[in-house]
C-alpha cells in the first residue's frame, strides 16, 4: 500500500468563539493531488499554516511523512506568485534555492535545467512586470518545486488569473504533475477545477467529506463537458450546499 504522506488525525483549531477545525481527518497518500473545497472562513488557509508550522492544533496530531509539521518540511505556493520586481524571472525562481544556501549560479542552473519543462523559454531575462500573469505562476510553481520537497501545498495559485489564462494553467499543471511524481494538497473555490485536477476531494463543512473523483488519467481540460466529470462537479457542489 501507498505511504502515507499527510495525516491530520483528529485536528481541532478554534479561532475566536467557535471551533473552525473540529476533531479534522485528513489523509493523503504519496503522490496523490487532494483538493480541499469550501466556503471563506471554512478552514482551507489554516490547515495549510497548520501543515507548514505556523499554527499549533489545539488537539489532534499532523503528521508530515511521518514526522511533526515545521518550517521547509514542505513546499508552499501562496496565492499571490511573490515575485520580487527586482529580480529576473529566472533569478526569482532561483531565489528560494538561494535561501537555503545554494550559491547564485549553482541556484540559477538549476532553475534553468527546467525552465524549459515549466514554458518558460525565452524569459529568463525578464522581469515580473513583463510577463503575463500565467508566466508569473509559472516561475512561482518552479521556486516552490525548486525546494524539493516531496509534499507541495498550493493555495488558489490560478485564482487571480482570467478564464482563459486559468484553462490553459489547469492544463499544464495537469501534464506537469504526471512528470513531477509530487503530492499535491491543493486549495480551489472552483469544483470544476477541483474535479478536473484531484484524485480525491474534502469539502470543508463541519468535519471535511470526502468526494471521491475516480476518473482515469492521464486527463486533459476538455473533459470538463464530458458527464462524469460534470457528475463529480455536481456532487462537490451539493456537499457544498449550492445545490
Amino acid at each position: 500500500m501507498t505511504p502515507i504522506a499527510l495525516d491530520l488525525d483528529q485536528v481541532s483549531f478554534t479561532y475566536g468563539d467557535g471551533p473552525l477545525l473540529q476533531a479534522f481527518n485528513l489523509r493523503v497518500r504519496q503522490g496523490e493531488f487532494v483538493s480541499l473545497v469550501g466556503a471563506s472562513g471554512s478552514g482551507k488557509s489554516t490547515i495549510f499554516k497548520l501543515l507548514t508550522g505556523l499554527l499549533k492544533p489545539q488537539s489532534g496530531t499532523i503528521r508530515i511523512m511521518g514526522n511533526p509539521p515545521a518550517p521547509g518540511r514542505v513546499g508552499y505556493m501562496p496565492q499571490a506568485d511573490c515575485l520580487m520586481p527586482w529580480r529576473t524571472a529566472l533569478d526569482n525562481a532561483a531565489v528560494g534555492l538561494e535561501v537555503q544556501g545554494v550559491p547564485r549560479p549553482r541556484a540559477r542552473e538549476q532553475a534553468r535545467a527546467l525552465w524549459a519543462d515549466f514554458g518558460l523559454s525565452g524569459a529568463e531575462g525578464r522581469y515580473p512586470r513583463e510577463l503575463s500573469g500565467g508566466m508569473r505562476q509559472r516561475v512561482a510553481f518552479l521556486r516552490t518545486v525548486l525546494g524539493d520537497h516531496p509534499v507541495l501545498l498550493l493555495d488558489e495559485p490560478f485564482g487571480a488569473l482570467d478564464a482563459l489564462t486559468r484553462a490553459q494553467m489547469q492544463q499544464w499543471l495537469l501534464d506537469l504533475w504526471d512528470r513531477l511524481n509530487k503530492t499535491v494538497l491543493f486549495i480551489t473555490h472552483d469544483a470544476e477545477e477541483a474535479a478536473l485536477l484531484s484524485d480525491r476531494v474534502y469539502v470543508l463543512r463541519g468535519q471535511g467529506v470526502e468526494v471521491p473523483i475516480n476518473l482515469p488519467r492521464p486527463r486533459r481540460y476538455g473533459m470538463v463537458t464530458e458527464p462524469a466529470l460534470v457528475e463529480r462537479r455536481e456532487s462537490i457542489l451539493r456537499e457544498v450546499g449550492v445545490c
